[in-house]
């Protein structure tokens, strides 16, 4: 049986995110892929974001005050940010640290994020390592930084998009 790890900055899982525009579309499950956890969420700690929208359907509003055992989860992806995302690229030594393939390159996405409880049903086992929900390692300190300060700029401006997984 997998072991659920302690939810902490930078760690790296698998997870089915659900894309904001996918829900837009009626979609309900996200696509399998390796995400980043920012952070925990504290009980009562707003995160703002341009609208926060919620799997019942609704907009909620332009902020969502957090719950207890909430985290902030962001996706990973090997396409280039398109003109409406920021991301951060992930360099091959990074890749390697985090225990991800380094055939092609890789994005963490800042513009986007889906705040969900810890432990989910849409975490993933590892393909191939049917005992982990998690990469070898963490995000590295400097890449979580610039991954900290991406996210930062994105929500000051106002552009941050949030899905909220559990209404």
């Amino acid at each position: 049986m997998a072991k659920i790890p302690e939810p902490c900055p930078g760690l790296v899982f698998r997870y089915r995110f659900l894309r904001i525009w996918q829900y837009e579309r009626g979609e309900q499950v996200g696509k399998e892929r390796p995400c980043c956890l920012l952070f925990p969420l504290k009980a009562g700690q707003t995160i703002s974001g341009t609208p926060v929208h919620d799997e019942s359907g609704q907009a909620i509003s332009d902020r969502h005050l957090a719950r207890d055992h909430e985290v902030l989860v962001l996706l990973i992806q090997s396409d280039r940010p398109g003109p409406d995302q920021m991301g951060i690229e992930l360099t091959p030594g990074d890749k390697r640290h985090i225990g991800l393939p380094d055939l092609q390159p890789s994005y963490v996405i800042v513009s986007e994020v889906n705040v969900d409880r810890w432990p989910n049903g849409d975490m993933c086992l590892i393909p191939g390592h049917r005992s982990s929900f998690t990469y070898e390692r963490p995000v590295p300190g400097p890449l979580l930084s610039r991954i900290m300060k991406g996210f930062l700029r994105v929500q000051s401006a106002g552009k941050l998009r949030i899905l909220v997984r559990h209404p």
